[in-house]
């Protein structure tokens, strides 16, 4: 999958307005992913997304000071993106 084409699925499901929005999302989501998980698993995941989205899990996020919960995680998130963590919550992309 190419990376405009994985984008515009983002857009899609998460019901995003703009393109640029969707690129903030992705970006403050695999980030944050990436302070989460090991990294062999960030090569792995990597292993499947187009190269310029790729590289979001290669420069993860500080490692978690929380608990590791979804609440964290959703706060994480919110925090890079610049929105409420209600909105991230509500958004179909991430249940």
């Amino acid at each position: 999958m190419k990376y405009d084409e994985f984008i515009q699925r983002v857009q899609e499901r998460a019901h995003i307005s703009s393109q640029s929005e969707a690129e903030r999302a992705t970006q403050a989501t695999l980030e944050t992913l990436a302070a989460y998980i090991s990294p062999k698993e960030r090569h792995d995941a990597a292993s499947q997304l187009p190269k310029r989205v790729k590289e979001y899990l290669q420069r993860p996020a500080s490692r978690p000071h929380g608990n590791g919960s979804l609440d964290d995680f959703y706060h994480r998130v919110s925090v890079l993106e610049g929105v409420l963590v209600n909105s991230l919550k509500s958004g179909p992309i991430l249940h």
